[in-house]
Protein backbone atom coordinates (compact mmCIF):
# COMPACT_ATOMS: atom_id res chain seq x y z
CA UNK A 1 0.00 0.00 0.00
CA UNK A 2 1.41 3.31 -1.37
CA UNK A 3 1.95 6.27 1.47
CA UNK A 4 -0.76 8.04 -0.41
CA UNK A 5 -3.37 5.13 -0.18
CA UNK A 6 -2.21 4.57 3.83
CA UNK A 7 -2.81 8.68 4.49
CA UNK A 8 -6.38 8.60 2.45
CA UNK A 9 -7.36 5.73 4.44
CA UNK A 10 -6.47 7.97 7.87
CA UNK A 11 -8.25 10.68 6.40
CA UNK A 12 -11.36 8.44 5.82
CA UNK A 13 -11.36 7.46 9.47
CA UNK A 14 -11.49 10.69 10.37
CA UNK A 15 -14.42 12.07 8.16
CA UNK A 16 -16.29 8.80 7.98
CA UNK A 17 -19.09 10.01 10.14
CA UNK A 18 -19.07 13.66 9.59
CA UNK A 19 -22.22 15.10 8.36
CA UNK A 20 -22.01 17.81 5.83
CA UNK A 21 -19.06 16.59 2.94
CA UNK A 22 -18.41 18.65 0.14
CA UNK A 23 -16.76 16.28 -2.89
CA UNK A 24 -14.93 19.34 -5.33
CA UNK A 25 -15.34 17.73 -8.78
CA UNK A 26 -16.63 14.26 -9.39
CA UNK A 27 -13.98 12.90 -11.92
CA UNK A 28 -16.51 9.98 -12.84
CA UNK A 29 -17.67 8.94 -9.16
CA UNK A 30 -18.93 10.31 -5.95
CA UNK A 31 -16.75 9.37 -2.82
CA UNK A 32 -20.10 8.54 -1.26
CA UNK A 33 -23.91 8.56 -1.24
CA UNK A 34 -23.55 11.35 2.01
CA UNK A 35 -21.38 13.29 -0.32
CA UNK A 36 -22.26 16.32 -1.75
CA UNK A 37 -20.35 17.03 -5.05
CA UNK A 38 -19.91 20.23 -6.32
CA UNK A 39 -18.46 21.49 -9.78
CA UNK A 40 -19.09 25.10 -12.17
CA UNK A 41 -18.88 23.29 -15.63
CA UNK A 42 -19.95 20.14 -14.91
CA UNK A 43 -24.02 19.50 -15.41
CA UNK A 44 -23.72 15.80 -15.13
CA UNK A 45 -26.05 13.00 -12.99
CA UNK A 46 -23.00 13.12 -10.36
CA UNK A 47 -22.95 17.21 -9.78
CA UNK A 48 -25.59 17.92 -7.01
CA UNK A 49 -24.53 22.10 -7.35
CA UNK A 50 -23.22 24.05 -9.89
CA UNK A 51 -21.03 26.61 -7.90
CA UNK A 52 -18.09 28.18 -7.92
CA UNK A 53 -14.84 27.42 -6.22
CA UNK A 54 -13.60 31.21 -5.96
CA UNK A 55 -16.67 32.21 -4.38
CA UNK A 56 -18.63 29.24 -2.16
CA UNK A 57 -22.32 30.08 -1.21
CA UNK A 58 -21.80 28.71 2.55
CA UNK A 59 -21.74 30.39 5.44
CA UNK A 60 -18.44 30.39 7.20
CA UNK A 61 -17.73 27.92 8.98
CA UNK A 62 -20.74 25.64 7.93
CA UNK A 63 -18.94 22.48 6.22
CA UNK A 64 -17.20 19.67 8.06
CA UNK A 65 -15.13 18.22 5.19
CA UNK A 66 -14.04 19.09 1.53
CA UNK A 67 -12.26 16.41 -0.90
CA UNK A 68 -10.41 17.93 -3.83
CA UNK A 69 -9.15 16.24 -6.10
CA UNK A 70 -7.28 17.52 -9.32
CA UNK A 71 -9.14 20.73 -9.53
CA UNK A 72 -7.02 23.49 -8.10
CA UNK A 73 -4.78 23.69 -11.50
CA UNK A 74 -8.01 24.28 -13.39
CA UNK A 75 -8.73 27.18 -11.70
CA UNK A 76 -8.25 30.93 -12.07
CA UNK A 77 -7.00 31.88 -8.89
CA UNK A 78 -6.35 28.38 -6.68
CA UNK A 79 -5.03 30.91 -3.50
CA UNK A 80 -8.66 32.31 -3.46
CA UNK A 81 -10.60 28.81 -3.99
CA UNK A 82 -8.49 27.53 -0.74
CA UNK A 83 -9.45 30.78 1.13
CA UNK A 84 -12.97 30.06 0.37
CA UNK A 85 -12.72 26.26 1.59
CA UNK A 86 -11.17 27.69 4.45
CA UNK A 87 -13.39 30.37 5.66
CA UNK A 88 -16.51 28.42 4.60
CA UNK A 89 -14.54 25.29 6.82
CA UNK A 90 -15.58 24.50 10.42
CA UNK A 91 -13.00 24.85 13.41
CA UNK A 92 -11.98 20.83 13.42
CA UNK A 93 -13.11 20.31 9.70
CA UNK A 94 -11.10 18.41 7.71
CA UNK A 95 -9.34 18.86 4.38
CA UNK A 96 -8.20 16.68 1.48
CA UNK A 97 -6.39 18.19 -1.84
CA UNK A 98 -4.43 16.14 -4.60
CA UNK A 99 -2.77 17.88 -7.49
CA UNK A 100 -0.20 17.54 -10.18
CA UNK A 101 3.34 17.94 -10.71
CA UNK A 102 4.62 15.91 -13.86
CA UNK A 103 1.04 15.52 -15.87
CA UNK A 104 0.28 16.14 -19.43
CA UNK A 105 -1.41 19.46 -20.19
CA UNK A 106 -5.77 18.15 -19.70
CA UNK A 107 -7.77 21.74 -19.82
CA UNK A 108 -11.46 21.16 -18.07
CA UNK A 109 -11.87 24.01 -19.37
CA UNK A 110 -8.79 25.43 -18.52
CA UNK A 111 -5.07 23.98 -17.00
CA UNK A 112 -2.85 26.80 -15.56
CA UNK A 113 -0.24 24.91 -13.03
CA UNK A 114 1.82 22.25 -11.33
CA UNK A 115 2.76 21.94 -7.75
CA UNK A 116 5.29 20.04 -5.95
CA UNK A 117 4.99 18.53 -2.43
CA UNK A 118 6.46 21.57 -0.77
CA UNK A 119 4.73 24.57 -2.89
CA UNK A 120 1.15 22.72 -2.05
CA UNK A 121 2.22 22.36 2.07
CA UNK A 122 3.08 26.17 1.45
CA UNK A 123 -0.37 27.02 -0.09
CA UNK A 124 -2.33 25.08 2.30
CA UNK A 125 -0.47 27.19 5.19
CA UNK A 126 -3.99 27.88 7.00
CA UNK A 127 -4.60 24.51 8.18
CA UNK A 128 -2.88 22.27 10.52
CA UNK A 129 -1.00 19.72 8.35
CA UNK A 130 -2.26 15.75 9.15
CA UNK A 131 -0.25 14.44 6.03
CA UNK A 132 1.71 14.91 2.75
CA UNK A 133 3.34 13.25 0.02
CA UNK A 134 3.33 12.31 -3.51
CA UNK A 135 0.31 10.78 -5.44
CA UNK A 136 2.48 8.13 -7.10
CA UNK A 137 5.41 8.16 -8.84
CA UNK A 138 6.09 9.12 -12.21
CA UNK A 139 5.87 6.00 -14.33
CA UNK A 140 2.34 6.01 -15.12
CA UNK A 141 3.10 8.98 -16.94
CA UNK A 142 5.99 7.34 -19.42
CA UNK A 143 2.99 5.85 -21.30
CA UNK A 144 0.85 8.59 -21.60
CA UNK A 145 3.77 10.94 -22.64
CA UNK A 146 4.30 8.11 -25.16
CA UNK A 147 0.91 7.37 -26.69
CA UNK A 148 -0.37 11.36 -26.70
CA UNK A 149 3.55 11.93 -28.66
CA UNK A 150 2.60 9.29 -31.32
CA UNK A 151 -1.18 10.25 -31.51
CA UNK A 152 -0.39 14.10 -31.85
CA UNK A 153 2.74 14.64 -33.66
CA UNK A 154 4.70 12.16 -36.75
CA UNK A 155 7.36 11.19 -34.72
CA UNK A 156 7.84 7.21 -35.46
CA UNK A 157 6.06 4.58 -33.44
CA UNK A 158 7.28 4.44 -30.15
CA UNK A 159 7.71 0.36 -29.27
CA UNK A 160 6.02 -0.85 -26.22
CA UNK A 161 9.62 -2.68 -25.32
CA UNK A 162 11.01 0.92 -25.12
CA UNK A 163 7.73 2.29 -22.97
CA UNK A 164 8.25 -0.83 -20.69
CA UNK A 165 11.99 -0.28 -19.98
CA UNK A 166 11.31 3.60 -19.35
CA UNK A 167 8.67 2.39 -17.11
CA UNK A 168 11.34 0.20 -15.18
CA UNK A 169 13.87 2.56 -15.55
CA UNK A 170 11.52 5.20 -13.40
CA UNK A 171 10.45 2.23 -11.21
CA UNK A 172 14.22 1.75 -10.44
CA UNK A 173 15.09 5.78 -9.77
CA UNK A 174 11.91 6.20 -7.73
CA UNK A 175 12.99 3.11 -5.16
CA UNK A 176 16.42 4.52 -5.09
CA UNK A 177 16.17 7.97 -4.82
CA UNK A 178 17.86 9.85 -1.77
CA UNK A 179 15.19 13.04 -2.95
CA UNK A 180 12.37 11.87 -5.19
CA UNK A 181 12.42 15.20 -8.05
CA UNK A 182 10.16 13.28 -10.38
CA UNK A 183 6.35 11.96 -9.40
CA UNK A 184 3.19 12.39 -10.89
CA UNK A 185 1.60 14.24 -8.14
CA UNK A 186 1.25 15.03 -4.78
CA UNK A 187 -1.28 15.35 -1.40
CA UNK A 188 -1.83 17.02 1.43
CA UNK A 189 -4.43 16.70 4.22
CA UNK A 190 -5.09 18.95 7.14
CA UNK A 191 -7.38 20.47 9.72
CA UNK A 192 -8.49 23.89 10.47
CA UNK A 193 -7.64 24.50 13.81
CA UNK A 194 -9.32 28.45 14.20
CA UNK A 195 -11.43 30.39 12.27
CA UNK A 196 -8.93 33.35 11.44
CA UNK A 197 -9.54 35.84 9.03
CA UNK A 198 -8.30 39.56 8.75
CA UNK A 199 -8.85 42.62 7.09
CA UNK A 200 -5.53 41.82 4.77
CA UNK A 201 -7.29 38.42 3.89
CA UNK A 202 -10.37 40.05 2.74
CA UNK A 203 -8.82 43.14 0.62
CA UNK A 204 -6.15 40.52 -0.91
CA UNK A 205 -9.17 37.41 -1.70
CA UNK A 206 -11.32 40.46 -2.79
CA UNK A 207 -8.91 42.24 -5.38
CA UNK A 208 -8.57 38.11 -6.74
CA UNK A 209 -12.32 37.73 -7.38
CA UNK A 210 -12.47 40.56 -8.75
CA UNK A 211 -9.30 39.59 -10.93
CA UNK A 212 -11.67 36.11 -11.85
CA UNK A 213 -14.60 38.17 -12.73
CA UNK A 214 -12.78 40.07 -15.19
CA UNK A 215 -11.53 37.32 -16.71
CA UNK A 216 -14.51 35.53 -17.83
Amino acid sequence: MSIRDIERRRFGDRVEKLRRKIQVGARGRKNGPDWIAIDKFDTGPLIDENVDLHDLPYDDCSVDCYVCNAVLEHVFEPQLAIFEMYRTLKVGGFIWVEVPFNQFYHAHPHDFRRWTVQGLAWDMYRFKQHGAGITANASREIRNIAKTMQNESTISKISETSIANLENLVEDYSGSAKILRLYSGCFFWGEKTEHKIDEIDLVFMSRLRRRVLEAK
